[in-house]
């Protein structure tokens, strides 16, 4: 399996040119999970949600598919990163985005901090910053929620937006959907009530984004998992958090090396359609035995076709 690499601002995307397929029944699931989502989305006046009652132009779903065939999803990822990476890993996806968004959303420019995170946006949007931003009427990928601006003035932003803003990150629809519950610190008795230690789970911040403060246990393997004080240090800390029950990744050899992988496909909301639209995505995997895929080094994605 040849490997390509890029390296742009400080990170380096590598992926091969491996394609797997997600079956149509695992997209027609997702696709069932997305309409419901939407319903429980907490809601913000983004210029996509005016436009066309949706809370984000892009989605993408992290998940497996478990040796018994069911989908099982760690998270939908409202105005999800690395649009642009998987642009470059995948020229399905690109062609369908490309297509969406010079059809639909012609002059649409990404608005974002020097300290943001991911910067891929840049590798296929122009970059706006905020006095053109405030000035012209094209439309937005916010990637901040410009905590240094006047409320007036950030509202204008949001207004132009096709994804959300103070809203972005909000885990609250895991709840409605009963993907997680939550778990409160002092109602739990300081964590020796309703946590259930006698099984796996990840424990998450109920607001946020990458793999801070995400804490996987497992009573039956102990190796790279957290420790029960580590696991309530962080629940007492935050006072309270979302309980996951654990998802075990999918295996995979690449070049004789065993790896953890996840699919992470993405929709794309099309307002000429009035419909998501499977927008194909990557699939990204990690050296076993580690269990945070995404967001280190050493991952590496491919292509991922949907039927």
């Amino acid at each position: 399996m040849k490997l390509k690499s890029i390296r742009h601002h400080d990170q380096t995307f590598t992926y091969t040119d491996h394609t797997l397929t997600f079956p149509s029944f695992a997209t027609d699931a997702l696709h069932r999970a997305l309409v419901q989502w939407q319903k429980v989305f907490p809601r913000e006046e983004t210029l996509i949600q005016m436009r066309h009652d949706v809370p984000s132009l892009f989605v993408r779903f992290d998940c497996v598919i478990s040796p018994a065939g069911d989908v099982r999803i760690y998270e939908l990822q409202e105005g999800c990163a690395w649009v642009g990476y998987t642009g470059i890993a995948n020229s399905a996806f690109r062609g369908i985005r490309d297509r969406i968004v010079q059809e639909e959303w012609p002059h649409l420019r990404v608005l974002r901090s020097d300290k943001q995170t991911d910067k891929d946006d840049d590798l296929w949007l122009s970059r706006s910053n905020i006095t053109e931003a405030l000035r012209s009427p094209d439309p937005l990928m916010v990637r901040s929620n410009m905590p240094l601006l006047a409320e007036e003035l950030r509202t204008i932003i949001i207004r132009k937006s096709v994804r959300p803003v103070m809203m972005h990150n909000d885990k609250s629809y895991g709840e409605a959907l009963g993907w997680w519950r939550v778990v409160d610190w002092e109602e739990s008795s300081h964590g020796e009530e309703k946590i259930p230690w006698h099984e796996a789970f990840v424990l998450k911040p109920r607001f946020g984004f990458g793999s801070s403060d995400i804490m996987l246990w497992n009573p039956h393997n102990r190796v790279g998992r957290a420790t029960r004080t580590q696991v309530l240090r962080v629940l007492k800390r935050r006072g309270t958090m979302y309980l996951q029950p654990y998802i075990p990744p999918m295996h995979m050899d690449i070049d004789g090396t065993p790896y953890n992988f996840i699919y992470r496909p993405y929709f794309i909301y099309s307002g000429k359609q009035k419909q998501w639209v499977p927008a194909h995505g990557i699939w990204t995997a990690r050296p076993h035995p580690a269990l945070r895929i995404h967001g280190a080094s050493d991952a590496i994605s491919g292509p991922l076709k949907m039927q």
